[in-house]
């Protein structure tokens, strides 16, 4: 203990309170300087979830490389010869370049999906086929999570297949179907008066819900396609709205939706043959 005590200084103790205080003080304020002025830079445009993404990377960087200061300080406070440690992890940054090039891939992928505005916080997206909220992009990995609330963690470098809902306003289109005994000038005018008031009560439609004509002639049933154009992000909730009034009208209408029956056919005493 007392050997312990001759070899802290005074100049270490004062030393390494500055770097502890740069990196609990400093860093913070740093960060909260780059969030305001992202902030002011994006005043007067709308991409408020481009704005929280690179404010989140760049915190994440500086956040990085403050702390990485902060302990390289610390040792040498405490005598420890960095720069011979600098080069030694040159050297074992060399021999493991290999094995880290997987990591430099992710890092420059997370770039390009910000730079090139593939993806931001906030957006609804199709990852690689995984379906969900965009949590986080960092500099290695992006977060995401479905409707279930299962979060997945994607390596960046390892995005391949990506499908933004977000970005432009999505189209639903739906299939009416119809039985071939129905007339079809009577089908497609009780549809025209559902897209009406498809268009009234559901406020996310922002254009008229158009009939596109008869899309299918399948096994039981000629499917009737319309198509309607909604804010971003709202068009699932808009297409359960959609099938909820179009069931009801078609109800309300007497025109049958076709659906599987099964004909039993039977002797005079009532037993299945």
């Amino acid at each position: 203990m007392e050997k312990l005590l001759n070899f802290i200084t005074i100049e270490m103790i004062v030393s390494i309170t500055i770097y502890v205080a740069f990196g609990v003080l400093i860093i913070p304020l740093i960060n909260k300087i780059v969030k305001k002025s992202i902030a002011i830079r994006y005043r007067k445009k709308t991409k408020s979830k481009q704005q929280a993404t690179i404010t989140k990377l760049l915190q994440n960087i500086i956040k990085y490389v403050g702390w990485t200061i902060v302990l390289i300080g610390i040792l040498g406070s405490l005598g420890i010869n960095t720069s011979a440690l600098i080069a030694s992890a040159g050297v074992l940054g060399f021999a493991i370049g290999f094995g880290a090039q997987s990591l430099i891939t992710d890092i420059i992928a997370g770039l390009f999906l910000i730079v090139e505005d593939q993806l931001d916080v906030g957006d609804t997206a199709s990852i690689n086929g995984f379906k969900g909220t965009i949590m986080e992009i960092g500099l290695k990995t992006t977060k995401i999570k479905n409707w279930l609330g299962e979060v997945k963690y994607i390596s960046n470098g390892k995005i391949d297949d990506v499908i933004n809902y977000s970005k432009e306003n999505p189209f639903v289109y739906i299939d009416v179907p119809i039985t071939y005994e129905e007339k079809l000038p009577k089908a497609l005018k009780v549809i025209e008066q559902i897209n009406k008031k498809l268009e009234k009560e559901i406020s996310d439609i922002i254009s008229p819900v158009e009939i596109l004509g008869v899309n299918e002639l399948a096994d039981s049933s000629v499917n009737i396609r319309i198509l309607a154009e909604t804010k971003k992000e709202s068009q699932f909730e808009v297409k359960r709205k959609m099938l909820e009034i179009i069931k009801n009208e078609l109800d309300k209408n007497k025109i049958t939706i076709p659906y599987p029956h099964i004909e039993i056919i039977g002797d005079k005493n009532g037993n299945a043959i």
